[in-house]
Order: C-alpha cells, then sequence, then structure tokens
C-alpha cells in the first residue's frame, strides 16, 4: 500500500510491480502457514479442502512482477538490454508453466509431490538467472544494480535453503525465506529511495542546463 501511494506521487511503475510483488508474497507465506486456509475455510467446502493449493499459483505472478520490477526499476532496457529481453521472455514463460501446474493439480488429485515438481522447476529457473544476471549487472557499475544484488543474493539464499527442505518432507519450513523477504524489502526500500533521488537529481540539472541556455541565447540576441 505504501509503494502504491509513492507511485501516485512519483508516477514511477517500479513502486507498483514491487507492491505486486510484496501482495504475491503475502499471499504465498499465508497460504504456506495455512493461515490462508483458516481465512478461506467458508469459501472451500470442508469435503474440497484440497483447492486451496490452487492458491499456490501466485508463486508465478509473483516471480513475473519481480521481473518487471528489475527491469523497470534498472531501466534494462538501456542498462543490458539482452538481459532486458531475457527477464521478459522468462515472464513470459510463466504462463505454461502455470497452466502445467494447475493441470497437475487436478490430474493427480493435487499430490503435492507431483505438481510442486512444476513450480520448483520454474522457481530454479528463475533463480539461475538471476544469479547469472547479477555478474553482468555488477560490471555495469550502476549504483542502483548493488541494491539489486544485494537483495537477490539474501532472497536467493532464503528460497534455495526453502527448497532443500521442501525436497526433505512436504511440511518443510519457510524460516529462512521469510529472513531473506525481510532483509530484501529493507535494501529495495532503500534503493527505490535511491532511485527516486537520482531521478529528481536528473531532473534539477536538466531544469539548470535548460535556464543556463535560455541565459546564453538572450545575452546572444541582445
Amino acid at each position: 500500500i505504501y509503494n502504491l501511494f509513492l507511485f501516485t506521487y512519483a508516477k514511477d511503475p517500479a513502486y507498483v510491480y514491487y507492491s505486486i510483488y510484496l501482495f504475491g508474497i503475502a499471499i504465498f507465506s499465508a497460504y504456506n502457514t495455512g493461515d490462508l486456509s483458516d481465512l478461506m475455510n467458508h469459501i472451500y467446502q470442508a469435503s474440497h479442502p484440497q483447492y486451496i493449493s490452487i492458491t499456490k499459483i501466485i508463486s508465478y505472478i509473483t516471480l513475473i512482477a519481480y521481473s518487471a520490477f528489475l527491469r523497470s526499476f534498472l531501466d534494462l532496457s538501456q542498462l543490458l538490454p539482452r538481459w532486458n529481453i531475457i527477464f521478459k521472455y522468462l515472464a513470459f514463460a510463466a504462463i505454461p508453466f502455470l497452466f502445467l501446474d494447475v493441470f497437475l493439480m487436478i490430474s493427480f488429485q493435487f499430490n503435492y509431490d507431483t505438481a510442486d515438481i512444476i513450480t520448483i522447476s520454474y522457481t530454479l529457473i528463475f533463480l539461475l538467472a538471476t544469479l547469472i544476471f547479477a555478474f553482468p549487472l555488477f560490471n555495469t557499475r550502476d549504483r542502483k544494480g548493488y541494491f539489486i544484488i544485494m537483495g537477490m543474493a539474501l532472497m536467493g539464499f532464503g528460497i534455495f535453503m526453502t527448497i532443500l527442505d521442501r525436497y526433505r518432507t512436504v511440511d518443510f519450513s519457510t524460516f529462512y525465506f521469510k529472513i531473506g523477504i525481510v532483509l530484501e524489502i529493507i535494501i529495495f526500500s532503500l534503493g527505490l529511495a535511491f532511485r527516486r533521488r537520482e531521478i529528481e537529481d536528473a531532473k534539477r540539472i536538466t531544469e539548470f542546463e535548460l535556464e543556463k541556455s535560455q541565459i546564453l541565447q538572450e545575452q546572444e540576441h541582445k
């Protein structure tokens, strides 16, 4: 909500994508802890409690929003055009994974061990792509990129540890995932503030140069 409020002021789409990303994380966390199941108990009939499993597809929407946030926050089309295209296609790739995930859930009576293979596979592909992306991003020496790299490293570690635990048991712990989320939120929030300051500084410089140009033109005409 706070980031959406900032969007109304700054008109920066990065705030919207980040808000969607945080919303997706909140829903997935509530689903994983069982809190969402308790809240939705009046909608999902007692005879079909497994239907709540469909909620996990929010993870795909979350990663799509994360991809859009990266591209917008870093101005990736200008900074690293090839990676801008990679993340765009990676977001599109989430759609067939999502439908396959739902198909397997329904076909195998919401068997976690079967359907979760698709979710985990796409998450690992996305995680691998972001880890590789960190190297060319670091080489750009773009100061905004340092916030992304730190956030990705912490969140990536949390996701990786959670996936490892998921392979061991269905009742896996999301402790590391939650720690990664908190630290990433702090770092990305600082990054958004830094980006806003850069935009304001660039705007002031542009206005100053424009005024300077106008003064020089007036002096030439005298």
